[in-house]
């Protein structure tokens, strides 16, 4: 049953008058209250948001103002996923709503009430973003908080998830309905919010609760705990179709009803007072001694075993790939059958790996394949959002056996449960590959690299243009997670970056350094090495930051202050030199993207792409 409309001013709830929770609510005031009880949307306290296709995880939706998507009804608020079909393809569309401006929060309890929909490919969130998103930087770095997210194939479990830090952490458990579905019958779900502290719940039960986060930018220090979660942030409601997360919608899948999110009320309560100084709980790390040998892999000799369990090696497989894997003679083959659409398709790992803050290792192997080609390799974080300690590493295998060497510093908090990823996925090739005397070992003391020792030319406003610090300070994009890749060529200590797929536009793949200060009046000289394993063009631009421009003035503008030419790129290395004049007013948020997408025709023959050298210089 519906509560009857409240007067937001003073009201002081007991733990009687809210009955959806076992907690005491003494001290907790009600802020705001949407029970979506008119004909339609109260655009006072709600936005719509627009978004093309593909804007963020490769989703398929656009989010549209329209009262097909986002209607209100009999007292709840409805946000329907719509499929059009046509002979060029499916076109989908959803809504997306949110507070910023009209009701941002710093602390509280967020509650809402809501059926979600059923069917693959859909993904619906009640979820919380900062007002500001540069006040720490781009996200992650900004926070995020996901107080309900459930997958549309996968009803009866939902997620509290916190994203935080640079590089990307995130925190997350799970509910899951012992009967019943979040689908078929209204749920109540919550997050409460305090300094150091934040809690999820589903139906008052609480089943998470974090107080350990961080964000930081690239080398900088650490801001102070508890950001980024000490800042207001607003209420978001969407149900996205497809992306990289929840798969995309198949055979099976209607966009009738079932597609629809219901919401039936979302409440704000908030305490008077909260005190902010508090400290950061850091859980004390064991870590597990290596081998007599040093090697922290266990039969890294590759002695028969089990691979199909948890001990040492696992070998599995997934989202389309298949195939077998067998030890003989202290080597492992992998044979694939199909390749799948994901590198992790095809995969060998082991976990239970020890690292160490602090401290340089140095990952080795011998690999070898039947017929030239590729598979990637990566130390990651399970318990972590699976993090990357040191990048996806391209391996360039050949049918002579070559011993291949890796070192790199863990500048991360100590993790006892990192894991090696060996991924043979998402290739065109199927041969055979060999892999032998694996190797983890720890070297000593790491030089923990700052920012400012990436510049040796205090004028260059680029950090690590010479890729020596591997990939640090450097963002890449890829709008398909499947389209391309970016390593460090280790020998040739380059940006490699390897591409499968163009795909339609320019922008979905691009090498990215942001925060660049640029001033009116001045000119600047623009310098950087590039080739290519196939003939291609690529765009590059020092350009305005479009998505913190929206932040502070409404609309996206993504000025190029270079205007933004394009270089043909050919198998020999070539030295590009641009000089410009920033004509418009101060920027201290410019970025520099190398855009490796279609420019003028979409190329889908894998070839790699080397960018080394790039310096930006003022020259006046």
């Amino acid at each position: 049953m519906k509560f009857l409309k409240k007067t937001v001013a003073a009201l002081v709830l007991s733990a009687a008058a809210f009955s959806a929770w076992s907690q005491n609510m003494a001290g907790y005031e009600l802020k705001f209250e949407d029970n979506f009880d008119g004909n339609k949307l109260n655009e006072k306290d709600w936005n719509y948001e627009l978004h093309e296709p593909g804007w963020v995880n490769s989703e398929l939706q656009a989010y549209v103002k329209s009262a097909k998507n986002i209607y209100v009804k009999d007292g709840n608020l409805v946000i329907q996923p719509i499929k059009e079909e046509s002979k060029n393809g499916n076109k989908f569309t959803s809504g997306r709503i949110n507070t910023q401006g009209k009701h941002d929060f710093k602390y509280g309890l967020f509650e809402a009430r809501l059926k979600v929909p059923k069917g693959k490919g859909f993904l619906p969130a009640f979820w919380m973003m900062p007002t500001d998103e540069s006040k720490y930087g781009s996200w992650p770095k900004c926070g995020e908080i996901d107080i309900m997210e459930v997958l549309g194939d996968k009803v009866n479990k939902s997620y509290g998830t916190l994203h935080f830090g640079e590089p990307h952490t995130m925190a997350q458990k799970e509910y899951l309905l012992k009967k019943g579905n979040f689908a078929d019958e209204f749920h109540t779900y919550a997050c409460e919010w305090e300094p150091g502290l934040i809690k999820f719940y589903v139906d008052g039960v609480e089943f998470a609760k974090f107080d350990d986060w961080f964000t930081k930018k690239l080398y900088d220090d650490e801001e102070p705990y508890p950001a980024p979660y000490n800042q207001p942030f607003y209420i978001i409601f969407n149900v996205a179709v497809g992306g990289n997360w929840p798969g995309y919608p198949d055979a099976n899948t209607k966009f009738g009803e079932n597609a629809q999110m219901v919401v039936d009320y979302v409440r704000v309560y908030q305490k008077k007072n909260y005190n902010e100084n508090v400290t950061r709980h850091e859980e004390v790390v064991e870590v597990r001694a290596p081998g007599a040998d040093g090697n922290y892999i266990r039969n890294g000799s590759f002695n028969p075993e089990n691979l199909k369990d948890n001990a040492e090696w696992k070998f599995m497989t997934q989202q389309g790939g298949a195939g077998d894997a067998a030890i003989a003679g202290n080597v492992i083959s992998i044979k694939s059958t199909k390749a799948g659409t994901q590198d992790y398709s095809i995969q060998l790992v082991q976990a239970d790996l020890p690292l160490e803050r602090g401290y340089e290792y140095e990952l080795s192997f011998d690999a070898w394949a039947a017929k030239n080609r590729k598979m990637k390799v990566k130390l990651c974080a399970p318990d972590r959002g699976w993090k990357n300690y040191f990048g996806d590493v391209s391996v360039d295998m050949t049918t002579e056996r070559k011993h291949y060497t890796y070192k790199f510093a863990m500048e991360e908090k100590t993790d006892p449960n990192a894991r090696i990823d060996f991924n043979m996925g998402a290739t065109k090739s199927l041969d055979q590959i060999n892999i032998a005397d694996v190797k983890l070992v720890k070297l000593g003391k790491a030089k923990i690299v700052k920012r400012a020792d990436m510049k040796k030319d205090k004028l260059d406003l680029i950090y690590n243009g010479e890729f020596e610090f591997s990939a640090k300070q450097w963002e890449f994009y890829k709008y398909d997670t499947n389209s391309c890749d970016l390593a460090v060529d280790q020998q040739l200590q380059a940006a490699q970056i390897t591409i499968r797929d163009t795909k339609d536009v320019d922008w979905k793949i691009q090498l990215m350094q942001k925060k660049i200060p640029l001033m009116k009046g001045k000119k600047y000289r623009l310098t950087f090495d590039a080739w290519s394993t196939l003939p291609r063009k690529m765009k590059y631009a020092c350009q305005r930051d479009g998505a913190l421009w929206k932040q502070r003035h409404g609309t996206e503008d993504w000025t190029a202050y270079n205007e933004a030419p394009t270089c043909e790129l050919t198998k020999e290395k070539q030295t590009f030199t641009q000089e410009f004049e920033m004509t418009c007013p101060d920027d201290s948020d410019v970025i520099l993207t190398f855009s490796l997408g279609t420019l003028d025709k979409n190329i889908s023959t894998e070839h790699d792409v080397f960018i080394d050298n790039v310096k930006l210089v003022p020259i006046n």
